[in-house]
């Protein structure tokens, strides 16, 4: 048995390693934060992608051969029987948020995509309306079953039993 020496540090002393980390990082990320600036919705979409993937084959770990599986880290998973729906999700919302941290700048600006409320999104007049005149129907549909299943009730108490 190897013989193992285990170091305890504290929580800030951890924080302050994370965030070490975190400057190591960001400042590493710089020359693709600055590619995703300067390219075209295709370019963009094509490095969330290619991100998403590096970071799945990373959380997984399937080894780092890009090039010869480009976009392929879920089927990997799949033929590597190591495919838990939940962790691939959750992989994924990671990439997603670390990405907008690292390389896009998105991450917690409001209107930057999953950021935005829904209070602040605009209603087109027509579909409140529709809406609208939805609720009523529902109300009116309601309505009407509560005074069918009443009038089931009472014909079924006025009936005389044997």
């Amino acid at each position: 048995m190897a013989n193992t020496k285990t170091t305890t540090i504290s929580i800030s002393t951890f924080a302050a390693n994370v965030a070490r980390n975190e400057g190591t990082l960001k400042s590493a990320a710089t020359p693709y934060a600055t590619c995703y600036a300067k390219a075209d919705t295709t370019g963009k979409s094509q490095l969330l992608g290619e991100w998403k993937d590096g970071y799945v084959r990373g959380t997984f770990s399937l080894g780092s051969d890009f090039a010869a599986s480009k976009g392929k880290a879920m089927q990997a998973l799949v033929e590597a029987k190591k495919l838990d729906w939940k962790l691939y999700v959750a992989a994924i919302d990671r990439a997603n948020s670390q990405f907008g941290y690292y390389i896009s700048g998105t991450a917690g600006n409001k209107g930057a995509g999953k950021g935005t409320d829904s209070d602040d999104i605009a209603i087109p007049k027509n579909i409140r309306e529709l809406a609208a005149a939805l609720a009523e129907a529902c109300n009116a549909y309601e309505g009407a079953r509560k005074l069918a299943s009443t009038a089931v009730a009472n014909a079924f108490a006025a009936t005389k039993r044997a």
